[in-house]
């Protein structure tokens, strides 16, 4: 009776432990390649790996686009916020050469599967005595001949606990 029951034990243990393995096999993991890190703007490249293996998104990458041109692009977004009537620039301007910067030379380094990812920080002074941080964040890629921006904070405050993890722009996100 004794061996009977250690056996279906030890057969239940194989097939939760066979399970697992199979699962951890299958599920995405989200792989981060930092390119640029620079006056608060970080920019770095993100894809999705099943497998251990890129999931082939389809970019037209690598895409060579100088930095000005980038920063051109950049700061001729415009937004209009709920509570204001006029469109404002959506990015600050002590922001748009950094970001020209390491978006361009992600675009360089990245492959089809990869998207480029920039978070920028940015210190505001309220009453002039207190700080708050601020996060810009943005997704970009290169389809064809055509370069995406999608905008995903834009001036968001952040928690001032360091151990809070800061958002990342999603794609199938709208913010």
């Amino acid at each position: 009776m004794k061996a009977s029951r250690t056996g279906a034990r030890g057969a239940a243990l194989l097939a939760l432990l066979a399970t697992g393995l199979l699962a951890s096999g299958c599920m995405t993991k989200t792989v981060r390649t930092p390119v640029f890190d620079e006056n608060y703007v970080e920019v770095f490249l993100r894809h999705e790996a099943r497998g251990g293996k890129p999931i082939d998104r389809g970019f037209s990458h690598p895409a060579t686009i100088a930095p000005v041109r980038i920063t051109n692009m950049l700061a001729r977004i415009e937004v209009r916020k709920e509570d204001e009537k006029d469109r404002l620039p959506a990015i600050a301007t002590d922001l748009l050469y950094p970001m020209g910067e390491g978006i361009s030379r992600s675009l360089t380094k990245a492959d089809s599967s990869q998207s480029v990812i920039v978070m920028a920080k940015e210190r505001k002074r309220n009453l002039g005595i207190f700080t708050q941080d601020h996060l810009t964040s943005l997704i970009v890629w290169v389809e064809g001949d055509k370069i995406f921006i999608k905008l995903g904070s834009l001036e968001a405050p952040l928690s001032k606990n360091p151990n809070d993890k800061v958002p990342e722009p999603e794609l199938d996100k709208i913010v």
